[in-house]
């Protein structure tokens, strides 16, 4: 008897839990929204300030590091808001933790921005399941966890989303400021923001042009008429005027060589974004893992839209426009005129709107999976009610497919020592010898090096061979000892090989691990010295 009282004790208690969580109640739903927003504070958080900074990290502290007045100064020529903000971080410290930790706290703010969005749009379940799949997004920890801008960027595209829809819904005055304010600092941010602006001038022209053909002739549009169209061609014309200085700079920019590392897209980096964005094929340890990945969120993201046309078609083509748009635009714009797609970060923005989409196929499929259990009349003893249980019946389908493939990417991720600079540093400062010469290539990752390394304090020289063979062999002939520091941006100096097979022949590589930073060193005879 006691036996059967502890039993139903246990039956009810968890009867009594899953109540309340279901969707009509806050309480729950703000506990299950915590607990998911803790889980990605936690994954941003973990082994945040262990991995040394790289190359665009450390051009960030550089830049920080520069007095206020001239980071403002900055704002007519890039985009600095991110680098405004760390200058006042920096006054904490300048550790890898703290350099990084403004991109964890905009990373943990687009996964609540998420769920207000999902929710907008579609629902509550879709709110909360596309948080969830936001904070365990390998794509969006890693970018959560670097120096940079575009954990911010997300955020503060997908505030200027949130803030265009509920205009265009309410025309308020608060939310139309709201828009203008966060979509101007979005552009302050990163460029990539004009894409995103163009994707919503679309979506109110097909908004406007479709509900006018829907009303009978001569009748004024309930929701999206002349005045709400007119409220926000002047909000972009308010929006122009703040970015006006910084726009100009932006549209010269291809005169300069800021664009030369990269190349035209081709069809296979499409194939890379939704890559990355599924699960990171980076640390994927094969290609099957990765095609895996890839093919299980297409398939929610492909159900997510088909169920949703007809009964969210709005929605659905605001999150087509959102996710879709800058991409085909900045391939176009990459593939015709000035290649300015250089990596899928640059698209971190469009994410959220792939995770809300993937949430709707998530509840479709689970939606339909409850109604043919319930149609059943299946019944368990102790089970509660399938009708209450929607929301977390579809968590745990995300938790089970996209937690598992997930999981081995996240693992890389937190493994990979990325450009170990502090580390390859730490190396040459305990075996170079005084009169040593160390070259690093390309020359513009010198300062990565210097960044952790001071030659002063080693008496040695740190030079580069600026890709060019013949200047390298020259070095080596006039010295003994030469140390040769190179990483993964060298393909964009030495295309044609000569200076890597050239390393190959001449150089031993040390034994040590420093990521994708790679160190050799070379001991000889010196044919003739520089003065001769």
């Amino acid at each position: 008897m006691n036996k059967f009282s502890t039993t139903l004790k246990i039956s009810e208690s968890t009867r009594n839990f899953i109540n309340i969580l279901r969707l009509d109640n806050k309480v729950g739903i703000n506990f299950i929204l915590f607990a998911i927003v803790a889980i990605g504070f936690i994954l941003r958080l973990y082994n945040l300030g262990n991995r040394s900074l790289w190359l665009d990290e450390i051009y960030t502290v550089t830049l920080s590091k520069a007095d206020l007045a001239y980071l403002l100064y900055q704002w007519n020529t890039q985009p600095s808001l991110y680098f405004v903000i760390v200058h006042f971080f920096m006054y904490l410290g300048t550790s890898e933790f703290v350099i990084r930790f403004p991109s964890v706290i905009f990373g943990v703010l687009a996964i609540l921005l998420t769920y207000k969005v999902g929710k907008m749009l579609f629902g509550v379940k879709e709110g909360v399941i596309s948080a969830l799949l936001l904070s365990i997004s390998v794509f969006a920890i890693k970018y959560s966890q670097e120096a940079r801008m575009y954990s911010l960027f997300m955020f503060m595209a997908l505030a200027s989303l949130f803030f265009f829809y509920r205009a265009i819904q309410r025309n308020e005055k608060t939310m139309w400021i709201g828009f203008i304010v966060l979509t101007a600092l979005s552009v302050y941010t990163h460029a990539y923001t004009l894409f995103a602006i163009s994707a919503e001038i679309l979506f109110l022209l097909f908004l406007f042009i479709e509900r006018r053909i829907r009303s009978p002739k001569g009748t004024q549009l309930p929701e999206v008429g002349r005045k709400t169209v007119s409220m926000f061609f002047f909000s972009l014309a308010i929006i122009f005027i703040a970015i006006a200085p910084l726009l100009y700079s932006l549209l010269t920019w291809g005169q300069y060589e800021f664009w030369s590392w990269m190349e035209r897209p081709t069809v296979s980096f499409l194939l890379s974004i939704f890559n990355e964005f599924s699960a990171g094929p980076v640390y994927l340890s094969t290609e099957f893992n990765s095609t895996l990945a890839l093919c299980v969120f297409l398939f929610f993201l492909f159900i997510g839209i088909l169920t949703s046309v007809r009964k969210f078609g709005e929605q659905t083509t605001l999150l087509l426009l959102w996710g879709i748009f800058p991409i085909a635009a900045a391939f176009a714009v990459s593939f015709l005129f000035l290649p300015i797609l250089g990596h899928p970060r640059y698209l971190t923005f469009a994410l959220p709107a792939y995770v809300i989409a993937i949430s709707r196929g998530i509840t479709f499929t689970t939606n339909r999976a409850i109604d043919f259990v319930s149609s059943k009349k299946v019944k368990s003893g102790g089970v509660p009610n399938l009708e209450n249980g929607r929301l977390m019946t579809g968590l745990i389908l995300a938790i089970i497919v996209f937690g598992s493939v997930s999981a081995p990417s996240l693992i890389g991720h937190f493994k990979d020592l990325g450009e170990d600079w502090r580390g390859a540093a730490d190396y040459l400062k305990n075996n170079a010898q005084p009169g040593d010469v160390i070259v690093v290539e390309p020359n513009y990752t010198i300062y990565c090096l210097k960044y952790y390394y001071n030659a002063d304090l080693t008496k040695t020289t740190i030079t580069s061979s600026y890709g060019n063979v013949e200047k390298l062999q020259k070095i080596c002939d006039e010295s003994r000892r030469v140390w040769f520091v190179s990483s993964s941006h060298i393909q964009y100096t030495d295309r044609d090989g000569k200076i890597r097979d050239w390393v190959d022949k001449n150089f031993k590589a040390v034994e040590e691990n420093f990521g994708s930073v790679y160190v050799c060193f070379r001991e000889g005879q010196v044919k003739h010295s520089a003065t001769t």
